[in-house]
């Protein structure tokens, strides 16, 4: 049995500002002075323990519909209350202060759509679709088009025209030269550069 080094107390004055609270949903913070933790305070100083992992209980607020998760500790008398409040908005929002009135009792809030009861499929819709740029949506678009040219190209010329081999492909003399006119593009755009005219028969 592995016995738990006691924590150092804070001051009985010290309050969460300018203070940092760590919490830790599904294991035990990792730190040997922290090893049944959920959460831990930092004040410059050292780590202190607000909330044992043996000591969750589970509320819910009637007024405000905020699921309660509270841990205490018997290495002093901090506390931690973590809200889970649902709102319509997909992002994560986390805030942790000292209760007013209340040394030593910490309020931690994280309010987002992903913790409303049976929303986890909006949520995950709505920060993929949040997630997409730009740039992301027309390389899709851009994947699609090419699909459907060339798979529906395919099908049109096999089937209507009675093409085979590399008659199937949509615009095959056009491809088939592409390298060509991207190498006449490159020449004439870089001909100046080399110091001959633009319209200049190339030397042979």
């Amino acid at each position: 049995m592995t016995r738990r080094r006691r924590l150092p107390q804070a001051p009985p004055s010290s309050t969460a500002s300018g203070n940092i609270q760590v919490y830790e949903a599904t294991e035990s913070m990792q730190f040997s002075i922290l090893r049944d933790s959920s959460a831990c305070q930092y004040d410059g100083n050292g780590y202190y323990d607000i909330g044992d992992q043996s000591s969750l209980a589970t509320s819910y607020d009637t007024s405000t519909g905020a699921v309660l998760f509270s841990y205490s500790t018997d290495q002093s008398t901090r506390s931690t209350e973590l809200r889970l409040e649902c709102t319509q908005d997909s992002a994560v929002r986390f805030t942790a202060s000292e209760k007013t009135g209340v040394p030593g009792k910490y309020v931690m809030t994280i309010s987002s759509l992903c913790v409303c009861p049976g929303r986890s499929k909006d949520c995950n819709a709505a920060g993929a679709a949040a997630g997409l740029s730009a740039g992301s949506t027309m390389c899709i678009l851009l994947t699609v088009f090419v699909l459907v040219y060339v798979a529906g190209g395919m099908l049109f010329l096999r089937f209507v025209r009675g093409a085979e081999g590399t008659e199937m492909i949509p615009n095959y003399e056009f491809w088939a030269d592409f390298p060509y006119l991207v190498k006449d593009g490159f020449t004439f755009a870089t001909r100046s550069c080399r110091g001959e005219e633009a319209y200049a028969y190339e030397k042979i």
